[in-house]
């Protein structure tokens, strides 16, 4: 008989060696895994528009919890707030966590957390932009990962995103990566000197302060700790508002250098790591002139105009880039910044009445131009006016809460608006059919709502933008509803007035916008 230890031995070795083999060809394979992206698989959020508001910071007076039922009393449905390192680690994650949670219990649904902003420990000191240090994380090049679930601790960027990934799972639905990181020099066309369409935008150029391919590098970090924490959340841009830094994040990859593509190491273009386009848009800016040129009541269309016409641009670049639910998913949209002042000395369009107007013709436009949450800016006023002339101190919902009694809030007509709108249209949703069913005449704009028992809601507003002398336009109902009973509603800048029956199958549409609503089923 022939000895067959060695043979035994050799082949328990053999199989020691085959399962180690296959366990670490497993472990390799998980590792290099490209993880979930924007080019395969987007969550989809709610396509009825929700009203939200950004949030303020007022320690002790005004708690997170206190803003937040304020604004639910008011109309938002939800809601954009800060999750910045540098507060979370000072304070801690349990009070944000308590104050989300309260949300939840409210009501407000699918809320946006705004990323970034380390703490001195955590931050960067290099300096790509003279007298300016970037406000980046230690680390940001290291592997976000040392096994497949082990966050790498040195990487100071995905330890905090783990962190807040997993604190805040459920009650965040939207991580927003900054905000407005390409605030700065970005409206250059193809063609002129030092544009963003052609070229890097330079760090000292952006609110970054940083290459925009350290901004890919943290899209894509985010893209790939929080789709491991919280698969159904979304990862978002950080309120852009220039088209020529979203298409530089769409043409470049997070390669530290150039930005091209490494097809190991850096193998995506930033496309790849964002569900929504989360965009900021303040037409007061680009859209509306300094002087006194156009009646009163064409300045709130003429922000509406130019607040879709923004969109529409940016919404072009992503299309360029194939996101059209043809080669790559479409992205899910978000305003999460829009506002006009209240006040300013800078232009004539600054007063109440066209604030209000614009808000409400914004709120009722969005969810036929695909856009699911809009977010005032801001909750309340960030001063007075004796001692700034900042027009983004004027557009709060309140006076400066800092100065105002929880149970005596002090609104603003634009909040007065827009709580009136909320108790009109609470549980109606967009109907698409029904808004094209309107037929509305050029001079007209609007939409169309239905609640879950039938009842109709249509809200409309002239729509001219010069001087053109007219009468008020007529808009005849459409001949499915004509035996509906309906109340016209003033809202917007009229919302103190009183409503009243339509008995007739035609009505005026007076300068303000009007909501009408059916109060009765079918005779």
């Amino acid at each position: 008989m022939t000895n067959s230890l060695p043979i035994m031995l050799s082949t328990a070795l053999g199989r020691v060696f085959f399962v180690t083999g296959y366990i670490l060809c497993l472990f390799l394979a998980d590792c290099h895994k490209v993880p979930p992206n924007a080019l395969t698989t987007v969550p989809i959020l709610d396509q009825n528009s929700q009203m939200g508001v950004n949030t303020g910071y007022f320690p002790q007076v005004w708690t997170d919890q206190k803003q937040i039922t304020l604004a639910r009393e008011y109309g938002c449905r939800t809601f954009r707030t800060g999750l910045f390192h540098n507060v979370l680690e000072q304070w801690g994650y349990e009070e944000k966590r308590q104050a989300l949670l309260f949300a939840s219990q409210l009501g407000l649904v699918d809320v946006v957390g705004i990323l970034g902003y380390p703490s001195p420990q955590a931050q960067d000191t290099i300096n790509q932009c003279p007298g300016n240090t970037a406000t980046t994380f230690i680390g940001l090049y290291l592997p976000a990962w040392k096994g497949p679930s082990t966050i790498n601790e040195q990487n100071t960027y995905a330890l905090y995103v783990w962190k807040v990934a997993n604190t805040f799972k459920g009650l965040i639905r939207i991580y927003e990566v900054w905000n407005e990181p390409d605030a700065g020099w970005g409206g250059l066309q193809k063609g002129q000197q030092g544009n963003w369409w052609e070229a890097p935008p330079p760090p000292c150029q952006t609110g970054l302060k940083a290459p925009i391919f350290t901004y890919i590098r943290m899209l894509r970090i985010t893209n790939e700790v929080v789709k491991k924490v919280d698969p159904d959340a979304l990862v978002a841009v950080g309120g852009l508002g220039w088209p020529a830094y979203l298409d530089a994040v769409c043409r470049y990859t997070d390669q530290p250098d150039s930005g091209i593509v490494d097809h190991n190491l850096y193998p995506l273009t930033g496309g790849a790591y964002f569900d929504c386009m989360s965009f900021h848009a303040y037409p007061h800016q680009y859209a509306m002139g300094s002087t006194d040129t156009f009646p009163a009541r064409c300045y709130s269309n003429i922000a509406i105009d130019g607040f879709w016409q923004r969109k529409c641009q940016l919404e072009q670049v992503l299309l360029h880039y194939g996101f059209d639910n043809v080669k790559y998913p479409k992205k899910n949209w978000i305003c999460s910044e829009f506002n006009l002042p209240r006040i300013s000395s800078k232009g004539p369009w600054a007063n109440p009445d066209i604030q209000t107007d614009f808000a409400i013709k914004a709120l009722a436009s969005a969810s036929g131009q695909g856009v699911s949450q809009m977010h005032f800016y801001a909750l309340s006023d960030g001063g007075h006016f004796a001692e700034t002339d900042s027009e983004f101190a004027f557009m709060g919902m309140f006076p400066p809460l800092d100065t105002t009694i929880f149970s005596q809030p002090k609104p603003h007509p634009i909040a007065l608006a827009l709580k009136q709108l909320k108790q009109l249209t609470e549980g109606f949703r967009f109907n698409a059919m029904h808004t094209a069913d309107l037929k509305l005449p050029e001079c007209l704009s609007g939409s169309a709502f239905e609640d879950k028992n039938g009842q109709i809601a249509l809200i409309l507003w002239q729509n001219d933008l010069d001087h053109r002398p007219k009468g008020d336009p007529v808009f005849n109902l459409p001949e499915k509803w004509r035996t509906r009973h309906w109340t016209c509603y003033p809202i917007g800048s009229a919302y103190a007035l009183e409503p009243n029956e339509i008995h007739q199958e035609y009505m005026l549409i007076p300068e303000y916008p009007v909501l009408l609503k059916t109060n009765g089923y079918w005779h």
